[in-house]
């Protein structure tokens, strides 16, 4: 694993699930899949915050469209 870049998300230090895939060494597919069989443990706005559309956190490439939903670790 490389250095993890920094991304800003609303004055807050956050991870996208690709970086959380790269530190693990697995797929955002597999951390996705993850994080949706265990919703229940999560608290939104505390553990994770779901981005959609132009709602893109500083320092992230652009979706260009190709995303609809990402899971913002807070």
């Amino acid at each position: 694993m490389g250095d993890l870049k920094v991304i800003s998300y609303k004055g807050e230090r956050v991870l996208t699930t690709s970086q959380l895939a790269e530190a693990d060494g697995t797929e955002s597919k597999r951390i996705q899949n993850k994080f949706n069989e265990n919703r229940a443990l999560f608290s939104e706005g505390k553990h994770y915050t779901l981005l959609a559309g132009q709602d893109e956190p500083i320092g992230t490439e652009p979706c260009a469209g190709k995303c609809s939903r990402h899971v913002i670790v807070v």
